[in-house]
């Protein structure tokens, strides 16, 4: 690479020996190369390090102390998603948490991010002013994207300088950060969280921070909120950030396959075609007993009895008496959108209800996507943060009535019956099919969690 010359400096400076080469990080089929730029020579960049997974764009400062900072942006290249989705809360949050967990990826393989004594002063200066100016949501956030960086420690000595209470909870906020990001990262087989783990993390802190009235909907944090976030249709000095080629992860290319394997003729307006369904297995690291009302009751035949139930088995078995039993199978399929209004308490009791069924799993979600997320299987369910949704709409419901048709029986289906596809809308056609779908597949449909209860308990 040719030198290139600063608009600060009035002499040319070696660029090769420290660029970085996300080629050999990236994960997955490659898109095309890379194109690296220098972040001192790109004044609209709000901090010195940006990566962008869609455009394939990497700036970095392309000097000796940039190491620390081209070493997390080539962590976003390997771990992060290629684009964020959309929040409620501001996006800054998010990215924070993100930050977080890729430094905390970093730390765990030994590649701690580094920074010079320059990086360190302005990160502390940044630190102290916020707080000096009172705003304890940026010193939180500002501490968050910190963790797992040599810049962690001047952060928390800017919070334990904050006032009264609101040092004791911004510490609480961020250790609650790390101990969820290191917490799921040890039960992964990946050196860094999964980014699910993160975007509730963010959403909880987000909430616990409005909570108390420290969060704004615009707010934002001077020297964060570049690597990578940048949302579709942005664009700075020219570049865009439009997907270039097809990509079959992505949302619209998912609807028109879900279109065109549902022809419902969303296209001319007679129909609406169900949303596309991801399935989600988290770990299943709690522990549930099998409740002596859990499980799913059904009848056996057998041989001792009092009241004669089977006469024609007479002359096969002779297990002409009937008994009810608690099976190990079945199947429970959870609608969690918001019409449920299940709530925590109520989806944690119908699990816990679950105990001894084979599989139980939720379902919800928004625009045109949606997952299914298996959260119990036996005596084994996830973490009490894995029964959160992953959007307020149905969107699914016919792949997800088609999965469970596909699991063992019995077949119970947790839902109001209001079923919807592509934007949260439903129409007649896709009602019909997910009926067709239930009577096909033996599925029995409840309205509640307390009559899902009264089911699993052999009522």
């Amino acid at each position: 690479m040719s030198p290139v010359r600063s608009p600060r400096a009035g002499a040319p400076r070696p660029l090769a020996p420290h660029h970085p080469f996300p080629e050999l990080v990236e994960p997955g089929p490659h898109h095309g190369p890379w194109t690296i730029a220098d972040s001192r020579d790109q004044p609209w960049l709000p901090t010195n390090g940006a990566a962008n997974l869609v455009t394939r764009h990497l700036f970095v400062p392309l000097e000796r102390g940039g190491l620390g900072v081209s070493r997390h942006e080539l962590a976003h290249v390997r771990w992060s998603p290629r684009r964020f989705p959309r929040v409620r809360h501001p996006l800054i949050v998010l990215q924070a948490v993100e930050d977080a967990r890729i430094n905390l990826g970093l730390e765990r393989i030994g590649l701690v991010v580094t920074l010079d004594r320059e990086q360190l002063a302005h990160v502390a200066h940044l630190a102290a002013r916020d707080a000096k100016a009172g705003d304890v949501a940026a010193t939180v956030i500002r501490a968050v994207a910190s963790l797992g960086t040599e810049g962690e420690a001047a952060l928390r000595e800017e919070i334990a300088a904050l006032p009264g209470f609101q040092a004791d909870l911004a510490r609480r906020l961020v250790e609650d950060v790390e101990a969820r990001l290191l917490s799921a990262a040890g039960r992964s087989d990946r050196p860094v969280a999964p980014f699910r783990v993160a975007r509730e993390a963010a959403r909880d802190l987000a909430r616990r921070l409005e909570q108390y009235d420290l969060l704004r909907p615009d707010h934002e944090v001077e020297g964060l909120g570049c690597c990578h976030v940048l949302l579709d249709g942005e664009a700075r000095d020219g570049i865009g950030f439009e997907l270039p080629w097809p990509d079959p992860r992505e949302p619209e290319a998912r609807r028109r396959a879900y279109a065109h394997r549902y022809p419902d003729g969303s296209a001319s307006g007679e129909g609406v075609a169900p949303g596309a369904m991801s399935i989600a297995t988290p770990p299943l690291v709690e522990r549930q007993p099998r409740r002596l009302h859990a499980g799913v009751r059904r009848r056996v035949a057998t041989t001792e009895g009092t009241f004669v139930r089977r006469p024609d088995r007479f002359a096969i078995d002779r297990a002409i008496f009937v008994r009810r039993v608690r099976g190990e199978g079945g199947t429970i399929l959870v609608d969690v959108s918001g019409s449920m209004s299940f709530g925590a308490k109520g989806l944690e009791a119908l699990v816990r209800a679950a105990g001894g069924a084979a599989v139980v799993a939720i379902y919800s979600g928004s625009g045109d996507v949606g997952e299914l997320r298996i959260v119990a299987r036996g005596d084994r369910r996830v973490a009490s943060d894995q029964l959160e949704p992953v959007g307020r709409g149905n969107i699914v419901d016919l792949p997800a009535l088609e999965w469970l048709a596909r699991q063992p029986e019995p077949r119970l289906w947790v839902s109001d019956g209001c079923v919807t596809g592509v934007g949260d809308s439903g129409c007649d056609r896709l009602r019909a099919r997910c009926e067709a779908v239930a009577q096909r597949g033996r599925i029995r449909r409840v309205d509640t969690p307390d009559a899902a209860v009264r089911v699993l308990e052999g009522g």
